[in-house]
């Protein structure tokens, strides 16, 4: 923890009342925010609320952002959530503590102290598959793929389309390059000669392009050669390394044992598909 960190617990006790599972969360919230101040002593403090309809407590708790539920019992709104703030004005909040998140209690906590003095960088995106989300040939509309949502929440997400794009990416994540665009080649290289940090994911058989597709296409690899040169490295799309004793084999024959497609290492005893 970079700068003193407060948290303020708002919990109206209706809520517990109706909801044994919402009580098991808040005790369990207690038991978290406790160990949290015995790692992190004086920079970490911790407050719990408990507001009673149109008290103060619940004023200054709508006040920080946090979701009022309609509570029909007593005609009024109950409460259940956190906010976290620093010395430096930075403020986080969770509007509702979901009891589906229980068990993600310590991640989505320490997750938003973290949020709290983490100044996003710039993730450059360029791949072949639809993990931003939109519109295919067909007009088929999928969404923005959660993997991308979890990398927004630590990443400014850009899609660098010219040199200018590229001065403000810090890291870029190539992903399936497919049909590579030429003009984007040469800005590439600059990045990564620049001493640009660039990640790169390659697939001999990307189910996803299959599953947006309205015709049932065949697998297509990564296009790897442009950036295996510039890298130095070989992409070899016929083979795949799988450890067949604790996966499970996707084979339509009676017994893979036996299946000619398959070749058997006495030294590993292992199978490796020689068509894969």
């Amino acid at each position: 923890i970079k700068n003193p960190v407060t948290v303020k617990l708002y919990y109206s006790p209706i809520l517990g009342k109706n909801d044994p599972s919402i009580r098991n969360m808040f005790d369990r919230i207690k038991v978290l925010l406790a160990q949290y101040k015995s790692i992190a002593g004086k920079k970490f403090e911790y407050k719990i609320y408990m507001p009673y309809p149109f008290d103060r407590i619940e004023d200054l708790a709508l006040g920080e952002g946090i979701e009022p539920l309609p509570s029909v019992e007593n005609n009024s709104n109950a409460l259940f959530g956190m906010t976290i703030t620093d010395d430096a004005d930075n403020k986080q909040v969770i509007p509702f503590l979901a009891p589906e998140r229980t068990s993600f209690l310590e991640y989505d906590i320490s997750e938003k102290i973290f949020l709290l003095s983490h100044k996003k960088k710039n993730l450059g995106i360029i791949t072949g598959l639809p993990m931003l989300g939109g519109q295919s040939e067909n007009n088929m509309i999928f969404e923005r793929w959660e993997i991308v949502n979890q990398l927004a929440k630590f990443y400014n997400i850009k899609v660098p389309k010219d040199s200018d794009d590229f001065n403000d990416v810090d890291l870029l994540l190539i992903a399936h390059p497919k049909n590579l665009a030429e003009e984007l080649k040469p800005m590439i290289e600059d990045f990564v000669l620049n001493g640009g940090k660039t990640m790169i994911f390659l697939d001999i058989a990307p189910e996803a392009l299959r599953l947006i597709s309205s015709i049932n296409n065949a697998f297509e690899t990564s296009d790897s050669e442009y950036l295996g040169k510039l890298f130095g490295f070989k992409f070899y799309p016929q083979y795949v390394v799988a450890d067949f004793d604790n996966s499970i084999l996707v084979d339509t024959s009676s017994n893979y044992k036996t299946n000619t497609n398959y070749r058997k290492y006495k030294s590993t005893s292992k199978y490796v598909s020689k068509n894969a």
